[in-house]
């Protein structure tokens, strides 16, 4: 017999449905921030972050332990909430000077240290945009933190949520697709 679960009339039942975020404005916070090279070989930020406030906040978080795992595969599922900073090429300066004078003006006191480890725990204002990706085949969207601002600005409505960024199959994908495989029957001979 199951042992009966104490306010089991205050538990709100779980069908297993996945919140979506969707595009918009968010106040954010850091959870960690440390450098790491790109695919390509360039340093690069990386800022793990979840959502700090509102009806998405832990988001991030919610979707990481309810990530399906695999008992006989021992990889942690990916934690979905980053943004990067490539630090090297042109123009990488202004846009790290965007982001630092973001969490500049969403955390009074704080100055900009040039050590991304103190930047744990800051808030900063996340603009949203809708992205389009290809998963088994299939087109879906999600929603991705695409500009950091300050958290005034989110708290004002002083933004714009950007366009869907719509997915562009490759020449590669493109090229598969329109090949028909030929089978004798097609033949005239």
């Amino acid at each position: 017999m199951i042992n009966k679960i104490e306010n089991w009339d205050k538990v709100e039942a779980n069908y297993g449905e996945v919140k979506k975020l969707i595009a918009g404005g968010y106040i954010c916070v850091i959870l960690a921030c440390k450098q790491e090279k790109s695919q390509s070989g360039k340093k690069m930020l990386v800022v793990n972050f979840d959502i700090a406030e509102g009806d998405f906040r832990g988001f991030y978080m919610e979707k990481y332990k309810n990530a399906p795992r695999d008992m006989n595969n021992p990889v942690e599922p990916k934690w979905q909430g980053k943004y990067y900073i490539v630090l090297e090429g042109e123009g990488y300066e202004g846009r790290l000077k965007a982001f630092t004078t973001s969490i500049e003006e969403s955390n009074a006191g704080y100055t900009w240290d040039w050590n991304e480890e103190n930047l744990k725990g800051k808030l900063f204002g996340g603009i949203f945009r809708e992205e389009e990706y290809v998963y088994n085949g299939e087109v879906r969207t999600n929603a991705k933190l695409w500009q950091v601002r300050s958290v005034k600005t989110i708290r004002e409505g002083n933004f714009e949520v950007p366009r869907k960024k719509e997915y562009v199959p490759s020449t590669q994908e493109v090229a598969t697709q329109m090949f028909q495989p030929i089978t004798d029957d097609d033949l005239p001979f």
